[in-house]
């Protein structure tokens, strides 16, 4: 009698034991990390956020470009999308709201714009869609002329 209860012990164990290893080999190396995503999909992984002194650096720098592009719009143009480029990719520092962040997407979409280019609102992540200001200086224009003025004193 104890050999027909030890034969449903050992199947049982061996569906639990091979559950156990199909939900580890799903799970890749049996850690806590996220699946990888299926070729040719990409996930949404931002850049460390910059610092203030970082993010006003590289402002100042799209600001000469900006100045020479203005004097001079023919030769200066690569220069003023590379120095908007290099601002974009830096990203944004932790202490822009949403609505400063809005302003700042407003400007450097501008710049851009000048140049033939649109440029898509994820690359401000946290942006609003519609500050509803329509772009005066008592919304996110002005909220962000407010963070430059604070973090990025003149230099």
């Amino acid at each position: 009698m104890s050999e027909g209860f030890a034969l449903p012990r050992v199947g049982l164990g061996v569906v639990l034991l091979v559950v156990l290893v199909v939900v580890l080999f799903a799970r890749g190396d049996g850690g806590d990390q996220d699946p990888a995503p299926p070729e040719g999909v990409s996930t949404p992984t931002g850049p460390a956020a910059p610092g203030e002194d970082d993010f006003c650096t590289g402002y100042l720098a799209l600001a000469d470009a900006q100045a020479q592009y203005a004097a001079q719009p023919g030769t200066a143009a690569e220069a003023l999308r590379r120095a908007a480029d290099d601002l974009v990719a830096l990203g944004v520092p932790a202490s822009m709201s949403p609505l400063v962040r809005t302003g700042y997407y407003a400007e450097i979409s501008g710049i851009y714009g000048s140049l033939g280019d649109d440029l898509d609102r994820s690359v401000v992540p946290g942006a609003l869609d519609d500050d509803g200001s329509g772009g005066s200086t008592s919304g996110s224009v002005g909220a962000f002329g407010g963070w430059l003025a604070q973090y990025c004193p003149a230099r």
